[in-house]
C-alpha cells in the first residue's frame, strides 16, 4: 500500500503495520458504504480505532467515501487532535462524536456514520426504529433516535454524547433530520449493523403499505 506517509515510514518514527491494516480495512469499508448506497454525495464519515493507541483513523471532511484513499485518512487522538493529515486532508467534521464514542465505550472499535434513506426517514421524523423481524430484535434490541443540531456543531456532539450515555446498550442510534451512526468491535460489525438497519427500515415502512 504506498501514499505519502503510510506505509513509506515517511510519519514521524515509523508507521507500523497495525496502521496500515486499519487504514486499509477503513478504505474498504468505505468502499463499500457507497457502493450500497447507505451514503450520497460526500456526506458520511467513517473512523477505526487503532488497537492498543489512543487514536484512531477517519475518513477526511468533504470526501465522497467512494473516493476515499490511504491520502484521505487522518489520524487523530481519542480527543480529537489531528495527529497525521496524510494527504494534507482535514479529518472529518463529525471527529468529535467519533472519539465521544470510544472513550465512553472502550469495546468500540470502529465508528460508522451514514445516511441511508430509509433509516433517515424515520429519524427526520424523529422516530425510533420499528423492530419488526426476529432478526432485528435479536442483533440491534433497540434503536433509538436523538435530537438534532447542525452538522459538525459542538451541540451535535453534546447531543450525541447525551445518547450515548442515556443508551448504554444501544449499538445503533439514528440522528433527528440527519442520520445514523453505528458501533461495533470492528470495521466489519459497525458496517453490518448499519446495513441491517437500513434493510429493516425498508421493510418497516414497506409493511405499512400491505392492507391489514
Amino acid at each position: 500500500m504506498t501514499m505519502a506517509g503510510i506505509g513509506e515510514g515517511e510519519i514521524a518514527g515509523q508507521t507500523d503495520a497495525v496502521v496500515v491494516r486499519c487504514a486499509e480495512e477503513l478504505q474498504k469499508i468505505c468502499q463499500r458504504t457507497y457502493d450500497r448506497g447507505l451514503v450520497g454525495g460526500a456526506g458520511g464519515n467513517i473512523s477505526v480505532r487503532i488497537p492498543d493507541k489512543e487514536e484512531a483513523l477517519i475518513s477526511a471532511t468533504g470526501v465522497s467515501l467512494g473516493e476515499i484513499t490511504p491520502a484521505t485518512i487522518v489520524r487523530v487522538s481519542l480527543r480529537g487532535e489531528v495527529l497525521e493529515a496524510y494527504g494534507g486532508c482535514r479529518p472529518s467534521k463529525e471527529t468529535g462524536f467519533h472519539v465521544c464514542a470510544y472513550r465512553l465505550r472502550p469495546q468500540v472499535g470502529a465508528v460508522v456514520h451514514l445516511h441511508p434513506p430509509f433509516a433517515t426517514a424515520f429519524a427526520v421524523r424523529g422516530k425510533e426504529l420499528p423492530l419488526l423481524t426476529d432478526g432485528a430484535m435479536t442483533i440491534l434490541k433497540r434503536v433509538p433516535v436523538v435530537g438534532h443540531a447542525p452538522s459538525g456543531s459542538v451541540e451535535l456532539h453534546r447531543i450525541v454524547e447525551e445518547g450515548l450515555l442515556r443508551y448504554p446498550e444501544a449499538k445503533v442510534i439514528l440522528m433527528e433530520r440527519h442520520g445514523m451512526f453505528s458501533m461495533g468491535a470492528d470495521l466489519t460489525m459497525a458496517y453490518n449493523l448499519a446495513d441491517l438497519v437500513e434493510d429493516t427500515a425498508k421493510i418497516a415502512l414497506l409493511s405499512r403499505l400491505i392492507p391489514d
